[in-house]
């Protein structure tokens, strides 16, 4: 019996062992939303907490329309009585697709439900929003441009981005064209990129070639900075009617997130995910509210018969290449049109005919004045050709077009041309030479063929080509060998002088992937002295592959020098590099 009793507590205690083992293999899972209704344009928060020996291994949920990005992580371990229990926590930033309703399903049956409405909905969480406390209005006020007026502009709820567009006036004609300034505006500090140029909603009017590279300025609205991305264009109406215009622009968001520090755990330091670059991403587009605009057709009453199609204001003058010619000699006539307004369309015939003129099809040449081309001059010219002499007038030019201002046609008139045309001169008959006279002197009767040459010059033992005969097939093969042997020492000498830096930079590669590697390692393991020394170590060999200087070189004195006091990040790496430095390395430095 006294044998036994140990024997006993021996199968008690294993059966405690496993009895904690199967509790603590149980994980328990929860998720919660910080709210459960967001614009299009916001993002929500789910928790999802886990409990257990399974508790590392969360997964974000997988529904489709919807983007889990992780923002913040932590773990917390607690030994209780001898029974450890762990619990892991993950936060997701939530963003949507598209409005609707979405049902959020996680292990353990837990469901939940987001609400997603379209437009802005004006919360305190937003994917623009780096630090959602510091949101600014969404008024957006209109710029003090002289004589325009803003299609209405549009900004998003939380102040963050913006788009509109400036145009003269809000009632056109057909075929007229008006300079129009688009403007996309981001706060300070977002990164977005542009997935496209700005594009009208509606078919009745078009937009000039728009630049890749608009022009970028700094503005500030409500107090806060703004980088503004601005295109000069023309839109041009095509057609009548009572049409909604509205602005689109396609962006991708990068999101920046504010990771907060939980449980003590360094890794999810925010500076370490800055250093590292914790974002994520979403496609937007970005528009203005849709704005009436009419445009009426152009009047058929009191339409010039010369009438191209040109809407605009418009001067127009004429001038000859020279006052005075010859009948018969071309004259260059010109015609200058200028002001603003649709160029494409001003054509003119010039002079179609014109008693005692020969006239040929007139050429025509825009030059803007603008970035646009709304305002500028157009050149048309014409070859003329007087057929009589004496005092001739080039006939006035006449140019209609509309005039949106006036809602009148018009017709310009140039001033007629007096040149003076002068007779063609008679040429007078050339003197006839007189006719060789014949040589008396008897000729030997010539035998045969007379030669052309009386000297044969040298002789030749054979007529085989040149590019036969042996000497000459020599040569070209010798040549042919200095070639390539000149080639293949170009070559050699090259390759000799490239290989050293080949193999410095691969040695730079390897050393690089091996302190990342150890950095992965001291993450997963929480190794926080491994870790910052492996990060110093890669901040410098990236450094010195940079800046063509050894590792054991970059120091702080230097980064300060080389980077003009930038670089914060760096020296904070620098620094707790320096702080977490093993023993043995120091000791190994040291002698």
């Amino acid at each position: 019996m006294k044998k036994s009793l140990p024997h006993f507590i021996r199968h008690l205690g294993a059966a405690a062992l496993i009895a904690a083992t199967a509790l603590a293999a149980r994980a328990e899972v929860s998720m919660q939303l910080d709210r459960s209704d967001i614009g299009s344009d916001e993002a929500a928060e789910l928790t999802v907490s886990a409990s257990g020996n399974n508790s590392n291994s969360i997964r974000p949920p997988v529904v489709a329309g919807l983007q889990f990005t992780p923002v913040n992580q932590s773990s917390q371990i607690e030994i209780i009585n001898g029974s450890v229990n762990s619990t892991s926590t993950v936060t997701y930033e939530v963003t949507a697709q598209a409005p609707g309703n979405y049902t959020i399903s996680g292990a353990g049956g837990n469901k939940l439900t987001l609400h997603v409405r379209s437009g802005s909905g004006g919360g305190n969480s937003s994917p623009f929003v780096a630090n959602p406390a510091a949101q600014a209005s969404p008024t957006l006020p209109n710029p003090s441009i002289p004589g325009s007026v803003s299609i209405a502009p549009h900004m998003t709820a939380n102040g963050a981005a913006f788009v509109r567009m400036q145009m003269p006036r809000h009632d056109l004609y057909v075929g007229e064209t008006v300079p129009v300034d688009i403007q996309v505006g981001f706060r300070a500090g977002m990164a977005a990129t542009l997935n496209g140029l700005p594009t009208l909603s509606a078919d009745a009017f078009t937009l000039n070639k728009l630049s890749t590279k608009p022009e970028e300025t700094e503005e500030e609205i409500n107090g806060q900075p703004y980088t503004i991305l601005t295109w000069h264009s023309v839109l041009a109406a095509v057609k009548p009617g009572d049409f909604s215009l509205a602005v689109q622009t396609p962006v991708t968001v990068q999101i920046r997130t504010s990771p907060r520090m939980s449980g003590g755990d360094m890794f999810n330091d925010p500076f370490f995910q800055g250093f590292f670059g914790r974002t994520t991403q979403k496609e937007l587009t970005l528009s203005t509210d849709p704005s009436a605009i009419k445009v009426q057709a152009l009047p058929t009453t009191g339409q010039p018969a010369d009438f191209s199609g040109a809407v605009g204001s418009f001067t127009a003058t004429s001038e000859i290449s020279a006052t005075n010619g010859t009948v018969g000699d071309p004259l260059t006539l010109r015609l200058k049109v200028t002001g603003a307004g649709a160029f494409d369309r001003v054509e003119s015939s010039m002079l179609a005919s014109a008693h005692g003129w020969k006239t040929y099809r007139a050429s025509g040449k825009f030059t803007p004045a603008d970035s646009v081309g709304y305002r500028g001059e157009k050149d048309f010219e014409q070859a003329i050709i007087p057929q009589n002499a004496g005092h001739q007038t080039v006939p006035a030019l006449g140019f209609s077009f509309f005039n949106p201002e006036t809602h009148q046609y018009e017709t310009l008139h140039t001033s007629p041309i007096t040149i003076e045309v002068e007779p063609n001169a008679v040429a007078s008959a050339a003197p006839t030479a007189p006719a060789p006279q014949a040589d008396a002197t008897p000729k030997a009767p010539i035998n045969g063929m007379r030669p052309d040459m009386t000297e044969t010059g040298v002789a030749i033992g054979t007529l085989r080509p040149l590019y036969f005969q042996p000497g000459f097939i020599g040569g070209q093969v010798a040549l042919a060998l200095a070639f390539l042997g000149a080639g293949f020492w170009i070559r050699r000498s090259e390759k000799a002088a490239i290989d050293p830096l080949r193999s410095k930079r691969r040695q730079e590669l390897k050393a690089m992937d091996s302190h990342l590697a150890q950095m992965d390692s001291a993450a997963k393991q929480h190794d926080t002295a491994t870790f910052f020394f492996s990060a110093r170590q890669a901040v410098q060999h990236s450094l010195a592959s940079k800046w063509k200087m050894a590792p054991a070189a970059i120091t702080l004195d230097k980064i300060d020098s080389r980077m003009n006091g930038e670089g914060e990040n760096i020296r904070q790496v620098f620094a707790l590099g320096k702080v977490h430095e093993p023993r043995e390395s120091r000791d190994l430095r040291h002698e």
